[in-house]
């Protein structure tokens, strides 16, 4: 889910300017590195195999000014093609800024949350489907600037193409490109939500609703909050101008959780999301696995996702990464175009 519903599309010019892909100048990220395992179905069996891919988190916490608080989650997620049998390369990236009112020893109110991202391409249902695709010679994303506040929400979606076949590992030069469209002309697709369409209470997008659930759960955790384990929180988030449920199905501490060979965490949480598009009431479950205490606390050991049926993603922190708390940067997950880390 967090690549297939957290990075896609966006609504006229009535909407915001373009994000900077570098960050804000000086601000300190918390960068996190995984490593990437994948299942395909094969008839009535999965057949899987290890470091097929991987990806990136960062988190930015920008200091308070005037009462207001800013927050920023960026993805990154693709396969490496030459470890997937067949090269079937899927990536995308996205980054979902939001604005708090409200300090650390009172309530927050979400003032508003604004996505942008790009993905690779991709409607096939089947896996030969994939594979037939991998032969063309021009390679399409969609980019997407969704954006939620108090009053509605808008989305504007823009299709851009390249040459060359960039994998989770060059997402500059895909950057660059979807920067060039985004100046060459309109928006492809353009869409609203007006809040008396639907009344959501707070502006969530995705990105920013997961982490708000997590914190959520975790802090209860903290507290030895009786009956903890049956708490099943939930809200309601929009994306791409379409109204959404996010909840937490089911709950289960592991007082200690191994993510990798001789690498264990205390107090582990592994939660089950439930997202429901209210409008078709389709529905998309996804695992976190996250701590509650320690430089770790709440952020994702491990992420499992189904974005199709015949397909299981597993993505799990690096041991390096995890161990060091993640690595401190004055830029998030994308490079600025054109230029390679």
């Amino acid at each position: 889910m967090l690549l297939r519903k957290a990075v896609f599309f966006l609504c006229f010019a009535i909407l915001l300017e373009p994000l900077e892909a570098a960050g804000e100048p000086g601000a300190q990220w918390r960068v996190f590195r995984y490593r990437m395992a994948g299942r395909v179905r094969l008839l009535l069996f999965w057949v899987g195999r290890e470091d097929v891919g991987g990806g990136t988190i960062a988190l930015l916490n920008s200091p308070a000014a005037e009462g207001k608080q800013g927050e920023a989650v960026e993805v990154l997620f693709g396969s490496n093609p030459n470890r997937v049998p067949g090269k079937i390369n899927r990536w995308g990236y996205g980054r979902e800024s939001s604005e708090w009112q409200g300090s650390s020893s009172g309530p927050s109110i979400l003032l508003s949350s604004t996505f942008e991202g790009f993905m690779r391409h991709s409607d096939e249902e089947s896996l030969s489907e994939v594979k037939n695709r991998q032969a063309e010679d021009t390679f399409w994303y969609d980019g997407i600037q969704s954006r939620v506040t108090p009053d509605g929400a808008t989305a504007i979606v823009h299709f851009f193409s390249e040459k060359k076949d960039f994998d989770y590992t060059q997402p500059a030069g895909v950057e660059c490109g979807y920067r060039r469209r985004l100046k060459a002309g309109p928006p492809d697709r353009s869409r609203q939500l007006k809040k008396t369409e639907f009344p959501y209470p707070q502006p969530f997008g995705f990105l920013t609703a997961v982490k708000y659930l997590v914190r959520e759960v975790s802090d209860r955790f903290a507290k030895r909050s009786p009956k903890w384990a049956a708490y099943r929180p939930e809200l309601s988030y929009v994306y791409n101008a379409k109204p959404y449920e996010i909840a937490i199905s089911d709950l289960e501490h592991h007082r200690e959780y191994e993510p990798a060979a001789g690498w264990q965490v205390k107090d582990v949480i592994e939660a089950e999301f439930r997202v429901t598009n209210l409008k078709t009431q389709e529905k998309h479950n996804f695992s976190l696995w996250f701590p509650t205490t320690g430089p770790l606390r709440n952020i994702p050991l491990k992420i499992v996702d189904k974005p199709r049926w015949w397909l299981r993603v597993e993505l799990t922190l690096d041991p390096a990464s995890g161990k060091q708390g993640g690595t401190a940067q004055t830029s998030g997950v994308m490079p600025e175009c054109g230029v390679t880390r």
